[in-house]
């Protein structure tokens, strides 16, 4: 809780056909592609940090936080561009996504030109537990994303706590 978060990244399409920008893969399938992506290993963890197993990314993935995700990325697409996103999502501790601190940005702007896709300002984490950020592209046809910028900034810290070897607690 309190890091602050800023992600920018520019995206491109050149095709301007609707029927490709409106045919795309199920949310099913883009699930698991991502859980695929995920389980490969190559993700950042924070500091202080644990490995994340398969069983985090299957409570990270389920039925409820896939509805609640495809509810606010419907809320953000516009047909009449691609279905291309940037996705920032958080998550509590135990691993139910927070909508009101989620943010889906589709891919807008003109064909043929880098367009900006960037969180609404810097974003502030309200509560402990974990954010997920990638890019997603679910329209039949090519788009481009690139020249991404992702800052963190650590909120303040509230609190320490020493132990010694086996756990127990070093009195100040």
């Amino acid at each position: 809780a309190g890091d602050e978060v800023n992600v920018k990244a520019y995206g491109y399409y050149e095709s301007t056909d609707s029927t490709a920008m409106n045919t795309y893969a199920t949310g099913e399938t883009m699930l698991a592609s991502l859980a695929d992506a995920l389980a490969g290993g190559s993700m950042y963890v924070g500091e202080g940090g644990q490995a994340i197993t398969s069983q985090t990314i299957e409570n990270m993935l389920s039925l409820g936080n896939n509805t609640t995700y495809e509810s606010l990325k419907s809320t953000a697409t516009d047909p009449a561009y691609p279905r291309t996103y940037l996705n920032y999502l958080v998550f509590d501790e135990n691993m139910n996504i927070l909508s009101d601190e989620c943010q889906v940005v589709q891919l807008k702007g003109a064909a043929t030109t880098w367009n900006t896709l960037e969180l609404d300002g810097d974003v502030i984490v309200g509560n402990n537990g974990y954010v997920l950020i990638y890019f997603s592209g679910e329209s039949d046809m090519d788009t481009w994303i690139d020249n991404i910028h992702f800052v963190t900034v650590k909120g303040r810290l509230l609190q320490t706590q020493q132990y010694y070897p086996h756990g127990l607690i070093v009195e100040s």
